[in-house]
């Protein structure tokens, strides 16, 4: 999966929505927010960590994969 895709599918997994206080705009950010936490998380976890993906071609060190996601987060 493409880091941007990632990033997108991160967030969007810490958006509440469909609640009476929901507010787009301040609980987008919190879901980002969150998103950043897991991506630390997991780089803490997996620093020397590699991912290879021959499907793809993608051969790089799983923390610059992480690195790319949080990225793409922060652009979001």
């Amino acid at each position: 999966m493409k880091a941007i895709e990632k990033a997108k599918e991160l967030v969007d997994k810490f958006t509440i929505t469909g609640n009476e206080w929901y507010n787009e705009d301040r609980d987008y950010a919190e879901a980002k927010q969150c998103a950043l936490i897991c991506v630390d998380e997991i780089l803490e976890a997996t620093k020397h960590e590699h991912i290879n993906d021959k499907g793809t071609g993608l051969d790089i060190k799983f923390s610059e994969y992480w690195q790319e996601v949080k990225q793409e987060i922060n652009k979001l």
